[in-house]
């Protein structure tokens, strides 16, 4: 009976630690998250700074290419009414000589205005083709920033998450028992619910085996990551350092655009070299 309330005092102080740890996982994750918003706040205000700028100065620019064109403009209306009033003096001079010549003149004036028409038409053509050029290089750089400012808030959710992960395994390698046998009518012990998956516990158990290296100390590649490359047959240090990026993309058959392979594998051969 002593034994048995000893052994129940040692699982209530167990269950303790372990609700004392799981709330310091929690304080921590809302820490993490409370510094991204922060992080993503204030990307999001350079972002509307920025874009408030480059929209002045396209307004400006704008305003310059108007003023160039209405500049042109009168410029070749000058043009114009200088041509016509001498037209219209070549076409009395050729009238008084001869109304036989009207027909041809006629046809004369036809095709100037025809081709200052044509002008006009294409003048109207060049500045819409550059307006567009414009709109489409300013929405170009916004979606270039958004891509970065969410490339940029993954990899930290990514970081958060294994520095969760090996807070959680700190943990729970402090709270394990000795190596001492429990004895025969103790109760197994229940174990500790929490957010891994079925992955993550796939992960744990390869990383467990002599064969393999704990993938998931290279700092990118979470648990859910190093089952992947384990899957392909990438199981120690030595594999990823031997290969290169384009290889290890080929055997994973795609990884997000914002993933550092190459320093994957630097990281990979410095631990190699450590082990040996």
């Amino acid at each position: 009976m002593a034994d048995l309330d000893e052994q129940m005092r040692r699982l209530r102080a167990e269950l303790d630690e372990l609700r004392s740890a799981n709330q310091d996982r929690l304080g921590a994750l809302r820490a993490d998250l409370k510094t991204a918003r922060h992080e993503l706040q204030e990307m999001l205000e350079s972002f509307r700074a920025d874009f408030a700028a480059d929209t002045d100065a396209g307004r400006a620019a704008r305003r310059e290419r108007i003023e160039a064109v209405r500049a042109e403009v009168r410029s070749l209306s000058d043009d114009v009414r200088a041509l016509l009033a001498s037209f219209r003096d070549e076409l009395a001079r050729s009238a008084a000589e001869s109304r036989e010549r009207r027909p041809e003149a006629a046809q004369e004036a036809r095709r100037f205005v025809a081709d200052l028409r044509g002008s006009v038409r294409s003048m109207k053509e060049d500045f819409a083709r550059d307006r567009d050029k414009a709109r489409n290089a300013a929405a170009e750089e916004r979606r270039a920033f958004l891509d970065g400012v969410r490339s940029s808030v993954a990899e930290m959710i990514d970081t958060a998450r294994t520095a969760r992960r090996r807070r959680r395994e700190r943990s729970a390698a402090d709270a394990a028992p000795s190596d001492a046998p429990a004895p025969p009518d103790a109760e197994p012990r229940a174990e500790p619910t929490g957010a891994a998956s079925d992955e993550e516990d796939a992960a744990a158990a390869a990383d467990a085996s002599p064969e393999t290296d704990n993938l998931a100390e290279i700092q990118g590649i979470g648990p859910k990551m190093a089952f992947r490359l384990r899957e392909a047959g990438i199981r120690t240090f030595g594999d990823m350092a031997s290969r290169t990026a384009d290889e290890i993309r080929d055997l994973m058959g795609g990884l997000p655009s914002f993933a550092d392979v190459d320093s994957w594998i630097d990281q990979a051969a410095t631990k190699a070299r450590d082990q040996g």
